[in-house]
């Protein structure tokens, strides 16, 4: 089948700042104007886990959502909680949540809900979670988007839609109906389980989304075979609203040639702007949250070259997220970065948090979010690869000033 494929706009010279970037893979419609050095300060404050979040200092993937306040541990691995489960790696299905400043974790699901008559999604393992609340909190959920696993499907699964498996799993009598393949949402006041979307998912490996309540929208940034594009599910009955080309193929973005899937997009609301990444080429890219452009086309800019060196692999560990109280992208990658866009002033730190494991290799934690209650930054998680493994006790709030 025909598919429209991006053509890139003119390429320009950017001003790099540290990392690097391919000025011939770097597309944008201005000249970037190197930031200033900022005067922000970080401090890393250890938290330690609590109860069943011990099992989150050897993690990876981990991505959480915010409902009221409290903060729900949705996707990713780590050592089990739950007896007669499978083993760490695709996906743990155990819920656990927590609210920032008093530290209380508590396991919300167990890996299998105990209940035939109820459905459960499978496997939430390179994936991530959405919050979208409700016109009351009880009505609130967590939207859960489907990945890929290192699971196998089992033999006896039932395959709809091409791509939906429903099974039992065997050997746990009881245990509610698994859904592998759909997107999902939990509702914390019931802890049940819904189908949103049973016949559509965002393209491109994606490992972020965000809920915009203005247009009624979650929006994910993905990835086509034309390039980036913007993909939106309509809240109110999760059909996919992406505006398309008259082939049928997605509308991209033609201002971004490399990848944006992995780092996520750092949100601010006040301005109707989001931020993403270009990992493939070190560029920090705006974007209009009304898309002004009609569709998608074209409705990112340039903004910064980055201090992070280009990788093609779309399993690192790089996070971001907007912090409102500094105004300000906060990246963690090799590094930690505050980038202020309204007064063009970037701060870069080693990282003060992770650790590093027997054999002197720093271990970078999983992922990273904005928490109004603590107005710090929580960085969870880490893995380290070792035999034996140094996991690590506690997790760190990044106050920065």
């Amino acid at each position: 089948m025909y598919r429209r494929r991006c053509v890139t706009a003119a390429a320009v010279v950017l001003g790099l700042i540290g990392g690097g970037a391919s000025a011939q893979h770097i597309t944008s419609s201005i000249t970037l104007t190197p930031p200033t050095a900022g005067s922000l300060s970080v401090a890393a404050v250890p938290v330690p886990y609590v109860g069943s979040s011990a099992v989150l200092g050897h993690s990876k993937n981990l991505d959480f959502a915010r409902l009221g306040n409290r903060w729900y541990k949705m996707t990713g691995d780590h050592t089990s909680i739950t007896p007669r489960s499978p083993d760490e790696q695709g996906g743990r299905q155990e819920i656990l949540s927590f609210n920032g400043v008093a530290n209380d974790w508590r396991l919300e699901q167990p890996y299998y809900i105990m209940d035939p008559t109820q459905i459960q999604f499978a496997f939430p393992d390179d994936t991530f979670s959405v919050a979208v609340p409700g016109a009351t909190p009880d009505q609130d959920e967590i939207w859960v988007f489907p990945g890929p696993t290192n699971h196998t499907m089992p033999s006896y699964a039932t395959l709809r839609n091409g791509h939906v498996y429903e099974w039992f799993p065997a050997g746990v009598p009881g245990a509610a109906k698994q859904v592998y393949g759909a997107i999902m949402a939990w509702k914390p006041s019931t802890r049940r389980w819904r189908i949103v979307n049973d016949t559509a998912w965002p393209e491109g490996l994606p490992w972020r989304g965000f809920y915009d309540p203005r247009n009624g929208v979650v929006v994910v940034p993905g990835q086509a075979l034309n390039g980036t594009v913007w993909f939106r599910y309509r809240v109110s009955d999760g059909v996919d609203v992406t505006p398309k080309y008259a082939d049928g193929s997605y509308i991209c973005d033609r201002n971004i040639v490399g990848k944006v899937v992995v780092a996520g997009a750092a949100v601010d609301f006040v301005n109707r702007l989001f931020y993403v990444y270009d990992h493939n080429n070190a560029v920090l890219y705006r974007v209009n949250l009304d898309f002004p452009t009609g569709g998608y086309n074209d409705s990112s800019v340039a903004v910064q070259a980055w201090p992070e060196t280009p990788t093609t692999s779309d399993q690192g560990a790089l996070k971001m997220t907007w912090d409102p109280d500094i105004r300000a992208v906060v990246y963690a990658g090799t590094k930690l970065v505050a980038y202020q866009p309204d007064t063009n002033r970037i701060n870069v730190w080693v990282r003060p948090d992770g650790y590093m494991n027997a054999t002197g290799d720093y271990v970078a934690t999983s992922t990273i979010f904005y928490d109004p209650d603590t107005k710090d930054v929580m960085s969870i998680g880490g893995i380290d690869w070792n035999i034996p493994a140094v996991n690590s006790s506690v997790y760190w709030r990044l106050q920065i000033h």
